[in-house]
C-alpha cells in the first residue's frame, strides 16, 4: 500500500468511525505512522522500544481515551482486592490528545471493544490505538501496560519465515492461552486461572530467552508474538518479561499485556505499572464483527 493508499483508507476509516477529530490531530498520527514503523504504539519519539511495528495500523489516528470515575483490581497475581473508592468527579480528554495524561481515572471509550477503567500516576501518557489497542505507560521508558484484542499468534517468535499460526487460536480463552503457552524458544509458564473484575480468564508469563543466536528475527530485529488486525505487530527484546492476562469479557476476548524489558525499570517504575494493574475495572461494551483479512 502506497502512503497516499494509507492517507485515503485512514481518513474513509476515521469517517465511517463514531467520533470526530480535528485535521491537525489527524495529519499528526499519519504523519507519525509514515515516520515511525518500530516505536511502540505509535508514540511521539520518546525512548521506549516494545515493539508494535506500524504496517496498517490506521486507527492509530482514532481516538485517546474518556474519562470517568472507577477503580478497579488487577494484582501481581490477577487476584481481586479491595476497591478503593470513586474520585469526586471525572476527567475528560478530547480526541485531539496524544500522550501526556493528567494523574487519575479514566475508561475507555469508542471504538475499542470494551470499557476498562483505570487509574494513572503522574509522568503516564496514553493512547486509543482504534477497535483493538489501548497503551499506557511512563514518559520515556519501555514499560507499560496496554489492553488488546487479537487472534493472529505467530508460529515461532525466533523464526519469522514460519509466519502466523494456521490455523489460527480459536476463540476462547483457553484457545489463546494454550497457543502462547505453546510457543516454542520462550520460557512460558503454565496458564492459572483467574478471575478480575468478576471476568474470569487465564494469567501467564512469557520470558525471552537472553540471548537470540541463530534467531531468525524479524525486519524490526525482535521476536514477535501477536499481530493485531489492523496490523500492528508485539515482539519482545531479549531476556524481555511479559506478563499477559486474558479475560473472557462477555464473549469479547481481551488481553492485558504488561511488558518489563530487562533492566529498563527501576523499582519505583515497576510500583507504578503494579498500581496501574492494580486499579483496573472492566465492563462490557461491544462485541468485534470481523477481523479485517
Amino acid at each position: 500500500m502506497t502512503d497516499n493508499e494509507f492517507d485515503r483508507t485512514a481518513r474513509a476509516w476515521l469517517e465511517d468511525g463514531p467520533n470526530l477529530m480535528s485535521d491537525r490531530a489527524l495529519q499528526f498520527a499519519l504523519d507519525e505512522i509514515h515516520a515511525t514503523r518500530q516505536r511502540r504504539a505509535f508514540w511521539p519519539a520518546r525512548g521506549r522500544s516494545r515493539t508494535f511495528t506500524m504496517i496498517r495500523l490506521v486507527a492509530a489516528a482514532g481516538a485517546i481515551l474518556l474519562a470517568v470515575v472507577g477503580f478497579g483490581v488487577l494484582s501481581s497475581g490477577g487476584r481481586p482486592g479491595p476497591t478503593p473508592s470513586p474520585t469526586a468527579s471525572p476527567m475528560a480528554l478530547t480526541m485531539d490528545v496524544v500522550g501526556p495524561l493528567r494523574p487519575g481515572t479514566y475508561v475507555t471509550a469508542d471504538p475499542f471493544l470494551a470499557r476498562v477503567t483505570f487509574t494513572v500516576p503522574a509522568g503516564w501518557e496514553g493512547i486509543m490505538g482504534g477497535p483493538y489497542l489501548v497503551d499506557l505507560g511512563k514518559a520515556a521508558q519501555p514499560g507499560a501496560v496496554s489492553f488488546q484484542i487479537f487472534d493472529t499468534v505467530y508460529a515461532d517468535p525466533c523464526d519469522f519465515s514460519k509466519g502466523p499460526l494456521d490455523p489460527l487460536p480459536g476463540p476462547s480463552v483457553d484457545d489463546l492461552a494454550t497457543a502462547l503457552a505453546g510457543l516454542p524458544r520462550l520460557d512460558v509458564s503454565v496458564p492459572t486461572d483467574v478471575t478480575i473484575d468478576g471476568y474470569r480468564g487465564k494469567q501467564l508469563t512469557l520470558t525471552a530467552p537472553s540471548d537470540m543466536t541463530g534467531c531468525a528475527l524479524s525486519p524490526d530485529g525482535n521476536l514477535l508474538l501477536w499481530e493485531l488486525p489492523l496490523g500492528a505487530r508485539v515482539g519482545m527484546t531479549s531476556g524481555e518479561v511479559d506478563r499477559v492476562w486474558i479475560l473472557d469479557v462477555d464473549g469479547q476476548r481481551l488481553v492485558i499485556d504488561a511488558p518489563q524489558e530487562a533492566g529498563a525499570l527501576d523499582d519505583a517504575s515497576k510500583v507504578e505499572v503494579q498500581a496501574v494493574l492494580d486499579s483496573i475495572r472492566i465492563a462490557p461494551a461491544k462485541r468485534a464483527t470481523a477481523s479485517p483479512s
